[in-house]
């Protein structure tokens, strides 16, 4: 018996050992590779992001632009008339990623998304709230133009009163940044910063499958309160 509880115990120790150390390694440029889907909303490229190695840190700010619906069907965004948020239109998001590059779940981030939308909806103050549960980055691109970088994140929607168009509260969005001039060369041990940068958000739709295996739980759980009656 003492045996086998050394064994384990050994095993335990292992196992920790290898998860610490797996979460110690640098980690390799690749993005999460989403898809925008609609409503798409975008932020400009007026934004910026940036790093700071000693907090951790990683932000992009930017302001709201566009909110689209469909191929032919968007509203531009505009300051907030809303008491609370009065001339405001803002786009933060914060994330804390260690100087490895890897995503600190413990810690996660936060997205806000401030304005009004077009001139018809009720949609004012407050747009969108996200708590973010993974980041993902690419290799910097290096062109005639400047040095691309491309980051993707994605959240769990909190509250704003876009929420419900991004499938209600609990539910999973996305969002691409894209900066036209970056000084990211794939080191998380210094500070980098980046301009002209653009970000889309939008919902991540639940697959198929997904829907079907609900829709299987849903129906044994119908079929088993019939049979008790």
């Amino acid at each position: 018996m003492r045996h086998h509880r050394r064994v384990k115990l050994a095993l335990q120790l292992g196992l920790s050992a290898i998860v610490c150390l797996v979460l110690a390694l640098p980690a390799q440029a690749a993005l999460i590779g989403l898809k925008p889907t609609f409503p798409d909303l975008l932020a400009n490229t007026s934004g910026s992001y940036s790093y700071d190695k000693e907090s951790e840190l990683f932000t992009i700010t930017a302001e709201p632009r566009t909110l689209t619906y469909s191929l032919s069907d968007y509203d531009y965004i505009y300051t907030s008339n809303h008491t609370k948020y009065s001339g405001q239109k803002s786009y933060a998001v914060n994330i804390n990623i260690d100087n490895s590059g890897n995503f600190k779940h413990w810690l996660g981030g936060d997205l806000q998304i401030i304005g009004k939308v077009g001139d018809g909806t009720s949609y004012d103050g407050l747009l969108l709230t996200g708590e973010v549960t993974g980041f993902g980055y690419g290799d910097p691109i290096l062109l005639p133009t400047g040095q691309y970088q491309i980051f993707d994140f994605t959240f769990q929607i909190t509250g704003g009163d876009l929420a419900v168009l991004f499938g209600g509260i609990g539910s999973s969005g996305g969002a691409i940044a894209l900066s036209e001039s970056s000084t990211f060369d794939g080191d998380w041990n210094e500070n980098f910063d980046g301009q002209f940068t653009k970000a889309d958000n939008f919902p991540i739709p639940i697959p198929a499958a997904a829907w079907l295996f609900a829709s299987g739980l849903i129906g044994l759980v119908v079929i088993r309160r019939g049979t008790k009656r």
